[in-house]
């Protein structure tokens, strides 16, 4: 991670050569590209949107668009080389160094608005935390698709023992972290398993809580954590996971055997357990998560370079995929929980942290050991770990 946060120094260290709102985007014409150059370099971490593209160019066609696939992990050092891109289209996997890097136009400039944009009409009410610079002051990402982490539940075994069927009825009822429980042990006793692994509980629990806020302090240490770490530990106690993968064959083959009738991740998952189980496709439903979590699982987010010579053709093409994508977007049943969403604040040691995270996970369950006792563990250990890295974070801040 030291060389991550050195990456991230030495790209927010260089100055490289250097949106409209929705008012201001209706009342732009077609051919007031200031900018002399007339391309568009999109540089993304995902395949080129043809239909989207050629829509755009439609629209501007005195823009050139030209797209520049890169992979994940490729990507920091892309950004140091020429040419420079205007625009950036990233796995939100990626938002954690990124938003490390000063590199970014504020989208909330009175030529974007960007907030607005975000808050009143592409996701209402989402909070911008995940979206803004290390100090908190710019908005420099605008969510393109932001898949909601999930729950994916066999109605028909849920009618049958008598818990609740219908997606709404039966996330309200996993709201109580004992009633959960209670759930898989009565399931259990049928041969049925809610969950995959014990440690999922605490991955349900924390995915959209991040590890530092904007202050750079450690954030996963509280009560109410420390109570849904209890409940991990009474899954691993009853032996209540299914200790199935379901990106392997054999936990597939749990779902198809009716073992695992409940999992967990990105909405764009259910077409995938659909084809993994295809005798029951017809009785999956799928919902929020338990224990009142709110969290994305993947998609993607446009960063716009500062450094771009052809800013407003790079906001007109945010913009143009936003309103392309509208009806999809619109159609998804997390777009009525996009307000719940906590404060997630993205940082460059989200993924040592997460690493030494998981590592922790995988202790055996001592006698008497309790949930508070974990999570001031892992705190311990990431403080130690970490301890330079966390300095140099909190430099940054300030």
């Amino acid at each position: 991670m030291a060389m991550v946060l050195a990456v991230t120094v030495l790209l927010s260290g260089c100055h490289l050569n250097g949106s409209e709102g929705p008012q201001a985007l209706q009342g732009l014409e077609q051919s007031a590209v200031d900018s002399e150059d007339k391309s568009l370099l999109i540089l993304s971490t995902i395949e080129e949107q043809h239909a989207i593209v050629e829509g755009y160019k439609q629209r501007y066609p005195d823009i050139t668009v030209n797209w520049e696939l890169v992979k994940n992990e490729a990507m920091m050092e892309r950004l140091a080389e020429r040419p420079f891109p205007d625009l950036i289209i990233a796995n939100n996997g990626l938002a954690g160094q990124l938003a490390g890097l000063d590199l970014f136009e504020d989208l909330n400039l009175p030529e974007y608005e960007g907030s607005h944009s975000i808050t009143k009409q592409w996701y209402p009410g989402l909070p911008l935390a995940p979206f803004l610079s290390m100090n908190g002051q710019s908005l420099i990402a605008i969510p393109k698709d932001y898949p909601m982490f999930a729950t994916f539940y066999r109605a028909d075994l849920m009618e049958r023992y008598g818990f609740p069927s219908e997606p709404d009825a039966l996330a309200s009822y996993m709201e109580d972290p004992q009633q959960w429980l209670e759930m898989a042990e009565a399931l259990k006793a049928q041969g049925h398993y809610i969950i995959g692994f014990p440690s999922d509980v605490l991955q349900i629990s924390t995915k959209g809580r991040g590890f530092f806020d904007p202050e750079g302090n450690y954030v996963r240490n509280d009560p109410e954590l420390a109570k849904l770490a209890e409940v991990m530990f009474e899954v691993e106690r009853k032996k209540l996971a299914a200790f199935a993968n379901i990106w392997d064959e054999k936990g597939q083959q749990a779902l198809r055997d009716d073992s695992l009738i409940m999992l967990y991740m990105g909405e764009w998952g259910l077409d995938l357990v659909k084809q993994w189980d295809p005798e029951h496709a017809d009785q999956w439903r799928m919902t929020r998560l338990p224990f009142h979590a709110y969290a994305v699982d993947g998609g993607n987010s446009f960063w716009m370079m500062r450094s771009g010579t052809n800013k407003e053709a790079a906001w007109r093409y945010i913009a143009f995929s936003m309103e392309a994508e509208a009806p999809y977007r619109e159609s998804l049943a997390s777009w009525k929980w996009m307000g719940s969403m906590g404060e997630m604040w993205p940082s460059p040691l989200d993924e040592e942290a997460s690493t030494l995270w998981m590592q922790s996970m995988q202790r055996p369950v001592q006698v008497g050991y309790t949930g508070e006792q974990l999570l001031q563990d892992i705190e311990a250990r990431i403080r130690k770990e970490m301890g330079a890295d966390l300095r140099v974070l909190q430099s940054m801040i300030e």
